[in-house]
């Protein structure tokens, strides 16, 4: 089976979407649970202000993006969204963009390693609710030392910039 990872962020939706589908801290276990009833094998969620992105292992081959994304719809109730407002990734391009995430590449700002420790909380919960399984293990380990190294052994956190796209 192969990872699958849909993103809602600052590139692809506006604010009042980004908004919309946000998970707050207490809304986060109760989708993951949702998640892992209906689609997600083993999985993790990062919910923030600029993204709202699901990374997982899907339960069957049919699962899609299509059903990741109606899986945070559905749970959040939004309506104006549309597959178009999402980022959708498979297999290594998802691994490619959770690195570029956890290491400040793909952030508003470049650089901003706050986005480092939101990710890291996220896989925190994924352990504590027993969604993230060896793979994810395996996964967020190496992106977690990868942001690591990216903030203290670069400068790109010294001076984050804004890129316009």
């Amino acid at each position: 089976m192969n990872l699958i990872a849909i993103s809602i962020n600052h590139r692809t939706a506006p604010v009042d979407l980004r908004e919309a589908v946000y998970l707050k801290e207490d809304e986060i276990r109760p989708f993951i649970n949702f998640a892992k009833e209906n689609q997600i094998k083993e999985g993790l969620v990062l919910s923030t202000c600029n993204r709202t992105e699901i990374f997982g292992i899907p339960n069957s081959n049919e699962t899609s993006h299509e059903k990741f994304q109606s899986l945070l719809l559905n749970f959040k109730s939004s309506q104006n969204i549309t597959e178009n407002h999402f980022q959708k990734y498979v297999s290594r391009d998802a691994i490619r963009h959770l690195f570029c995430v956890a290491t400040g590449i793909d952030s508003l700002l470049i650089g901003d390693n706050q986005v480092f420790k939101q990710v890291k909380d996220s896989f925190q919960i994924a352990e504590e609710t027993h969604f993230a399984g060896y793979i994810m293990h395996r996964i967020f380990d190496s992106a977690i030392r990868t942001g690591k190294r990216a903030i203290s052994e670069t400068s790109i956190s010294q001076g984050a910039v804004t890129v316009s796209y």
